[in-house]
């Protein structure tokens, strides 16, 4: 039988030279083949490809009429280049990042678009044939032996599969009804658990976090992905960063920490560049960003971490400038001009829906300060270290370990990436989201007009993207925080980390400002935000203050 898909993929490769078009009509021939052979409508079965990224099986299976229908049977054709690897590790590679990529169309977690199996094939260095990669199916699949008795080619040996192997893997057939560790992690939620069972991990290593500050941290990377941590060096920003990603993560290869240079004055020290001496060679950044965003890129369904420690010993702007326009408009990002990948880097790259950027931030003088375009787009967390922080340490000092909770939040894998994608929740539908939703949207409508009016003087007021992730850091905080959450402790959050980190400038600008923030502050209980002005209006003693101190 796979003789005949291989003679129809030969007829299909003489006709459209490639695989990759996003037309299905292409694939008739082999669809009505499978249809015949398995006994099923050819309306039944849904066949699509992709060149080069596996990872754009993430919209090809839920394109056009596809998406939000339940199919019998999807078909994917993956042409990937071996580029130096040998055949056996070009598949084996493969099947992992398909498996991780399609499971989801497969278990349901993808809402709507849903098959009861998916087939995947790949082609490599442009053959014309194609060879079977992995069958994903789920219980109600009614396929399945069909399936094995007419393509045993879909049970390779043990050798190929160990990287994906787990309870129901039988022979290369993956079984998503079995447990695994990423379908565990579909079976997660976001709620309150994530949060006292992270806090409970950081507590047992040695790790003490002020009360709140884990929730408006993991909240604060649900709406964007983008997360500054400033404050006095020394006093647990990198810490925290590095210990999240730890609990959470399932693979070494998921979290990346970077020291920022102060010599990095382009884009070059994150993406690289194309040797201008052999067009044929890039060269990688030493940082190792590039390789964990391809990663994230291939592997969707986990989160990925890349924290950038002391991230303004350099102009942000110089460096970070690719990173910021790709948050903001989903385009892809220019690698190099060649028309295919060079030494596995591909022309040009979108930044990755899983990975999670975060910043550490000191402020010196041997550091630069953040322009407005760089703090509109993240959510600024400040760490502060007491008195009585200090006493506790000293009179009981411990060592962190954060080896000691490596994997233990890996359920929640899937529930991070999947809220972090969301584009559903907005000011209308808080109602239907959130207890007392009507009551919250009301509230937050007007903190938001009383927070734009305070601010409009100085020309410090905010546009529709900041409102936006006001509204949905209230959702998922809401949603971590759980019994006892309060719409004004959202909100204090809110004025602290995105509202007023802008705030810079002389006595005689600022201090009309903050004196009526001070009377907001006190008339709502914005307790953090009260305490933040109090020190911004202490150091405006001095003539001149900013929110970064």
């Amino acid at each position: 039988m796979l003789a005949k898909i291989n003679a129809l993929f030969s007829e299909l490769i003489e006709s459209y030279n490639s695989i990759s078009n996003t037309s299905t009509s292409k694939y008739l021939g082999i669809r009505d083949f499978l249809a015949d052979m398995l006994d099923l409508e050819p309306e039944g079965i849904y066949i699509t490809g992709a060149k080069k990224r596996i990872s754009n099986l993430d919209t090809r299976l839920a394109q056009g009429n596809q998406r939000n229908q339940h199919t019998p049977l999807g078909v994917a054709f993956i042409n990937i280049s071996s580029e130096g690897k040998t055949r056996d590790e070009t598949i084996e590679a493969a099947r992992s990042s398909f498996t991780t990529t399609v499971r989801k169309f497969v278990s349901g977690e993808e809402r709507g678009t849903i098959f009861d199996g998916v087939l995947g094939f790949i082609q490599i260095d442009d053959e014309d044939t194609v060879v079977p990669l992995v069958f994903l199916y789920s219980q109600n699949c009614t396929f399945v032996e069909k399936i094995k008795d007419n393509i045993p080619d879909f049970n390779p040996n043990s050798q190929l599969i160990n990287k994906i192997a787990a309870p129901g893997v039988v022979a290369g057939i993956v079984s998503l009804s079995a447990p695994s560790p990423v379908s565990q992690a579909v079976s997660a939620v976001l709620d309150t658990t994530l949060i006292t069972q992270c806090s409970s991990a950081l507590s047992n290593a040695g790790m003490k976090v002020p009360e709140g500050v884990l929730s408006r941290f993991v909240a604060s990377l649900l709406v964007k992905r983008f997360v500054i941590l400033a404050g006095l060096s020394g006093s647990g920003k990198t810490k925290l960063a590095i210990a999240f990603a730890e609990w959470i993560k399932e693979f070494d290869e998921q979290l990346k920490v970077v020291s920022v240079g102060a010599d990095w004055n382009g884009t070059e020290s994150v993406f690289g560049y194309r040797d201008a001496l052999d067009p044929n060679r890039f060269v990688k950044p030493v940082s190792g960003i590039l390789d964990i965003v391809i990663k994230a890129e291939e592997d969707p369904s986990r989160p990925y971490f890349l924290i950038l420690d002391e991230m303004n010993l350099s102009h942000v702007e110089r460096y970070f400038s690719d990173f910021l326009s790709a948050m903001e408009s989903d385009c892809e990002i220019n690698l190099h001009t060649a028309e295919d990948a060079i030494d596995g880097v591909p022309p040009t790259i979108e930044l990755p829906k899983n990975l999670f950027i975060i910043g550490t931030v000191n402020v010196d003088e041997t550091t630069y300060m953040f322009s407005p375009k760089v703090l509109d787009r993240a959510n600024v967390i400040e760490f502060t270290v007491e008195e009585s922080d200090l006493k506790g340490f000293l009179n009981a000092p411990s060592r962190i370990d954060v080896q000691s909770i490596v994997g233990l939040g890996m359920q929640y894998q899937s529930a991070i990436v999947e809220s972090a994608k969301r584009a559903d929740i907005d000011l209308i539908n808080l109602p239907s989201d959130i207890a007392d939703g009507s009551i919250v949207q009301q509230e937050i409508t007007e903190m938001l007009l009383q927070g734009f009016r305070l601010l409009k003087p100085i020309g410090a007021e905010f546009g529709f993207r900041t409102a936006i992730e006001v509204i949905r850091f209230t959702y998922f905080h809401a949603q971590l925080v759980g019994n006892g959450w309060k719409v004004k402790d959202s909100f204090d959050a809110q004025m602290v980390q995105k509202l007023m980190p802008k705030l810079h400038g002389s006595e005689r600008r600022l201090r009309p400002v903050l004196d009526a923030l001070e009377e907001l502050c006190n008339a709502s209980g914005l307790k953090l935000s009260g305490e933040k002005v109090s020190r911004m209006q202490d150091r405006l003693r001095d003539g001149f203050t900013s929110f970064l101190e």
